[in-house]
């Protein structure tokens, strides 16, 4: 297991990436909203499936 990384192979699946970015209130919004876009784009291509 590697002990150290570099800062630009780091994702947001990484805890520590993933605890820096909900730690600064300008980046939280944008991210959230951009979860919930994706969410809803998925659900609206599920029901015109359907």
């Amino acid at each position: 297991m590697e002990a150290y990384r570099r800062l630009e192979d780091l994702t947001l699946m990484d805890d520590y990436m993933f605890g820096t970015v909900m730690q600064d209130p300008k980046l939280i919004r944008p991210l959230i909203e951009s979860i919930l876009e994706c969410v809803s784009k998925r659900q609206q291509v599920q029901v015109r499936a359907d």
